[in-house]
């Protein structure tokens, strides 16, 4: 099911420990064959409002090391900030710092939210400003800022996480079949045992029966099972070494 665009597409896969994560491969990530087959295709938004209407909550946790390539500049996204930052907004972003302190007036006047994250200090922000992001630019306490297009979206990936659900995003969009990082993590995952029937059963939903989610920041699916992916080519995990199919 698309949630706006076929860039917003989400497939699901399943850890040894039966938890669940979505994954969001955009124009180029590879995908588990079968898994956007209009029969048996998990529908994201559906199974996101389901798990939003069993009233279970966990706290979120973003990802520094996963929502950024690891041959990124230093800090991650500042480019980006310096550049933007004429316009009035940038949009929702994800915002890394050293210490919350930093970002504290910011959050008291209702432009982000304070998030759990996995270094330092977090921040999720439905719209940037221009303010703001000129700010961080110029601020020794900036981490990295990771652009989130899920404006529109009900479910960005700091509340899917808050279902219980491991979010990871492909990093190489628009190259190569690279590999995913996780983006957002639930501080309690649920298990696949609290799916619908339905979608626990599907032939879509992917089993990684050696992969740990928890301890895993970067993942090639192509490394675990069968895929489809544009092009014969993917790039392996260690974001080096391009393989063939």
């Amino acid at each position: 099911m698309k949630m706006g665009s076929d860039d917003d597409k989400y497939w699901f896969g399943v850890d040894r420990a039966g938890c669940v994560a979505a994954f969001r491969g955009g124009r180029t990530g590879a995908a588990p064959r079968g898994a956007f087959d209009d029969e048996q295709m998990i529908s994201s938004f559906g199974l996101f409002r389901f798990l939003s209407g069993t009233g279970y909550r966990c706290d979120p946790v973003l990802d520094f090391r996963g929502s950024f390539r690891p041959d990124q500049e230093t800090p991650p996204g500042r480019h980006a900030l310096r550049h933007r930052r004429t316009t009035a907004t940038l949009g929702r972003y994800h915002v890394f710092v050293r210490t919350l302190e930093s970002i504290l007036s910011w959050l008291h006047s209702g432009e982000g939210r304070a998030v759990a994250g996995t270094e330092g200090a977090a921040a999720a922000f439905a719209q940037l400003s221009s303010n703001v992001a000129r700010a961080l630019y110029d601020s020794h306490a900036l981490l990295g800022a990771l652009p989130r297009p899920e404006v529109s979206d009900p479910f960005p990936a700091d509340v899917i996480a808050s279902l219980g659900v491991y979010v990871y995003e492909h990093l190489c969009d628009g190259w190569i079949a690279g590999p995913y990082g996780r983006i957002a993590l639930p501080d309690r995952p649920i298990r696949v045992t609290g799916l619908p029937v339905k979608v626990a059963e599907s032939p879509a939903l992917a089993r990684f029966e050696r992969c740990d989610f928890a301890e895993t920041v970067y993942f090639q699916p192509c490394e675990w099972t069968d895929c489809s992916l544009p092009g014969n080519q993917y790039l392996g995990s260690d974001f080096s070494t391009v393989r063939s199919v």
